[in-house]
């Protein structure tokens, strides 16, 4: 997938900074697929500073990566869900997360 592309050719050496937008728009991800998202990038993310963002207008698919956020653990630092754009974007800019860098 290309999720996956983008974490495996990324260098390690660069911050990687990412934002999920499901506007509930043109397509809402399913429940599924949000839990599947936020699964894949806490599991397969390079060890490199950066910051993941998920940003969901909908209820539904805001309700679902936030359900996803809590059973995954404290990944706070580098992966936070959003209701806005404006939000996920000034955390983004706020700082950068150490992701497995020691």
């Amino acid at each position: 997938n290309a999720l996956g592309n983008i974490y495996r050719e990324h260098d390690p050496q660069l911050p990687l900074n990412l934002i999920f937008f499901d506007d509930g728009l043109s397509r809402t991800l399913t429940p599924g697929e949000s839990m599947a998202l936020m699964d894949f990038a806490r599991t397969h993310r390079p060890k490199c500073p950066g910051r993941t963002a998920m940003v969901g207008r909908s209820d539904l698919s805001y309700g679902t990566f936030r359900m996803a956020e809590g059973l995954g653990g404290d990944f706070s630092d580098h992966i936070q869900v959003f209701r806005s754009l404006e939000e996920a974007k000034a955390w983004i800019a706020s700082g950068e997360s150490t992701f497995g860098v020691a």
